[in-house]
């Protein structure tokens, strides 16, 4: 039995890491919990602890210090709810082996937890998070679930800020290799040779991402792809330029479905308007009707990648036009569970729970609680700057101002004064990227009219000074 410790500040998550644990692996973890650094530290430093699931933003002592003042080399998996990760760099120095942002979903977090058993029975020793591991995440993430803050995350790891990419997609890795050797083959072959890369399975072949900035790199890779083809193997197609990341699950789509035969995509406006008018009507059979007369759910075997895409691809479209905040509502968390199907059981499962869902938010979002929430978020989106309280936005909607201090907690988590501070810091870190721009006009353009004020909000929200912050990111 491994010994794992949670440490995180909020008794919620710890509770919901601690059911993931217990329902996926009974009687492989004895669990042990700190509710902030110190006792963290205190149990690491008194007991051997396997595995260590922290939290970066805890009061007192945060994960970072923990880290610097722990001198053990316990596994440890970061758990945060924070986007920027410059610190992740300064992590990697202290056995850190991977990152999830919080709420978890189960499907990254469980693989998380696997790779720390998989080391442990294989008896590996290599206490740093690896390139290889960042590639396969970045991979995976601009492959199967595009949630844009990890991509960003693991590209700064990477140093790959500013990278434009190729495309190369292997549609078959012959007969004689698994899944697993054609990757690791390719790995390999890459790893010899002087460019930039990630790659992830992708069906019965894979997708190779090639990084460039200038456009000899790009006519380099160019020439690199001929090589790839004969030493790896293999049918492929190749992309010398892919307009954004965001288009590279579309494009593994359309050439998935190029290779097969017969089957209409599902991509088509008509389809999608037709599924949106069945949601709006809360339509539940319906729309998955609609959903399922367009996929040959009967071959999900041959093409189960192709039609995941197809159908990750239609429910963001739909999701997108029918809430204009359908990435804060934790529709790409919702939508990756989709991409993470390991069969059609899975898939259908998976698909009706995200109807059910996207109905329950267009049944919400008329009742009025929620409405004048959306209200709040909305006026604080437009202008975060703006001396918004509590007080002056009840008078708005004509509630009390604990009434709406109590509806905001209910459907966000999060006090008024939190969030608002959390907009606040993330646009300053927007604006940091102007040189031109002083710290005191950065805070003063987000709220914060004082500058020592917003040095110590800020320091507090990010777990460094705003000046080191920007000396970091106008360095990289």
């Amino acid at each position: 039995m491994y010994k794992l410790l949670i440490a995180d500040d909020e008794q919620k998550d710890r509770s919901i890491v601690r059911i993931l644990i217990e329902k996926q692996y009974p009687d492989l973890f004895e669990i042990l919990e700190a509710q902030n650094g110190t006792q963290a530290l205190e149990l690491l430093q008194s007991q051997r602890i396997d595995l260590l699931l922290l939290d970066m933003s805890m009061p007192g002592l945060s994960g970072m210090g923990v880290l610097r003042e722990f001198k053990g080399s316990t596994y440890t998996i970061i758990l945060t709810a924070y986007s920027f990760f410059d610190y992740a760099r300064d992590a990697l120095h202290y056995g850190v082996k991977d990152y999830i942002l919080k709420p978890p979903i189960r499907a990254e977090f469980y693989a998380a937890i696997d790779r720390f058993l998989q080391e442990r029975r294989s008896g590996a020793g290599d206490l740093g998070l690896g390139k290889k591991a960042l590639r396969q995440e970045l991979a995976l993430q601009l492959c199967f679930y595009s949630d844009p803050r990890k991509i960003e995350n693991y590209c700064r790891l990477l140093g790959l800020q500013d990278h434009r990419v190729s495309l190369a997609v292997q549609l078959g890795g012959g007969p004689r290799r698994s899944p697993e050797e054609n990757l690791a083959a390719a790995e390999r072959f890459l790893d010899a040779h002087p460019v930039k890369w990630a790659a992830a399975s992708v069906r019965d072949g894979l997708a190779v991402l090639l990084f460039w900035q200038t456009e000899e790199e790009r006519d380099a890779i160019r020439r690199f792809f001929p090589l790839v083809q004969s030493q790896i193997g293999g049918e492929w197609e190749f992309r010398s330029e892919v307009g954004s990341y965001q288009e590279i699950p579309r494009l593994l789509v359309e050439l998935h479905e190029r290779q097969d035969t017969g089957r209409p995509g599902l991509s088509s406006a008509a389809s999608t308007a037709a599924i949106e008018e069945a949601l709006r009507a809360q339509d539940f059979n319906e729309a998955l009707r609609r959903l399922t007369d367009g996929i040959g759910w009967y071959d999900y075997g041959a093409r189960g990648d192709a039609i995941k895409f197809q159908l990750v691809l239609t429910l963001s479209a739909c999701t997108k036009h029918l809430f204009a905040n359908a990435g804060k509502r934790g529709a790409h968390e919702k939508l990756s569970a989709l991409l993470a199907a390991e069969n059609q059981e899975q898939l259908l499962s998976s698909t009706a729970e995200y109807l059910h869902w996207v109905i329950r938010e267009i049944q919400q979002s008329v009742y009025t609680n929620s409405y004048m929430v959306h209200r709040v978020i909305a006026a604080v989106e437009l202008d975060c700057a703006k001396n918004w309280t509590i007080e002056g936005l009840a008078s708005d909607l004509k509630i009390s101002p604990y009434y709406l201090s109590h509806l905001f907690k209910e459907h966000t988590g999060k006090t008024f004064t939190d969030y608002l501070a959390e907009r606040r810091i993330e646009r300053a870190i927007e604006l940091m990227q102007q040189p031109a721009l002083t710290l005191a006009q950065i805070g003063e353009m987000v709220g914060y009219p004082d500058q020592n004020y917003f040095s110590r909000v800020f320091k507090k929200r990010s777990g460094i000074s705003a000046r080191q912050y920007r000396k970091q990111l106008l360095s990289e």
